[in-house]
């Protein structure tokens, strides 16, 4: 089994800070694309998150003897990065939008404010575009504290607080069986969600021998499971995204 990384261009001077960037994967963009904002805890595990996406949407099975990655060794994220995802299975481009973890301090608003910046300098050039957003947690989270309510509050707040078929919970180091602790965590903080989805990132790691080959076997296809109801959800056939800018909305693809 071996890792490969996926072919990707970073553009330049994407955003006057140095610490906003975009990522382009998979060759050139199509005219219709979905933009999701990826917003959890730090070492929640967004970043491999996508990197274990990258597996669904450019199909690869069970028996290939190689697994997609962003990059071989994922670091917690520090900046906030769009990495746009082109030429997949899907009939879309989809661009997810990765943002620095959340800390567990008083005080703390550096996630929100990197989206505000990051919101406020799309939204004046008529570039702008949200359809979904994905809450990140690790399965055994127990309880949401402040400084992430606090956060979220404000991330919600800046799009309209209108997030109930657009919020897309991914919940991460999951067991196929029982139901995670994070999801009673969400209830419990009032975010309200129509479904979550789980995977385990180790079923789209270099097998490594830290676990049993069937249960390595089993992360890998529920996580694709997984992934094929993320994008078959009712967020996606929206004729409205959750936010756009009027004079340039987002293109929504036919048949979706």
């Amino acid at each position: 089994m071996a890792y490969v990384s996926v072919s990707r261009q970073e553009l330049s001077q994407f955003s006057r800070n140095p610490h906003i960037r975009k990522i382009i994967i998979g060759g050139p963009k199509s005219m219709n694309f979905k933009v999701i904002l990826l917003f959890g805890f730090k070492k929640a595990g967004k970043t491999s998150v996508i990197s274990s996406v990258l597996n669904y949407l450019y199909d690869v099975k069970k028996y290939h003897n190689f697994r997609f990655v962003l990059e071989e060794d994922i670091q917690s994220t520090s900046d906030l990065v769009e990495y746009v995802v082109n030429n997949s299975v899907l009939q879309y481009s989809v661009t997810f939008v990765d943002t620095p973890g959340v800390l567990d301090k008083q005080g703390y608003s550096d996630t929100s404010s990197i989206i505000k910046e990051w919101y406020e300098e799309l939204l004046k050039e008529g570039k702008f575009c949200l359809d979904a957003i994905t809450i990140v947690l690790k399965s055994d989270e127990q309880e949401l504290t402040w400084p992430y309510i606090h956060e979220l509050a404000a991330v919600k707040k800046m799009f309209g607080d209108d997030l109930r078929v657009n919020v897309l919970p991914v919940i991460t180091y999951s067991e196929i069986l029982p139901q995670p602790t994070a999801v009673k965590a969400m209830a419990y903080a009032n975010i309200t969600f129509l479904e979550y989805y789980k995977v385990n990132s180790a079923g789209f790691a270099q097998y490594d021998g830290k676990i049993s080959k069937s249960l390595y076997s089993d992360y890998f296809e529920d996580g694709l499971l997984s992934f094929k109801r993320y994008f078959s959800v009712r967020a996606y056939d929206l004729e409205q995204p959750l936010l756009s800018v009027k004079t340039k909305p987002c293109l929504v693809p036919a048949g979706t």
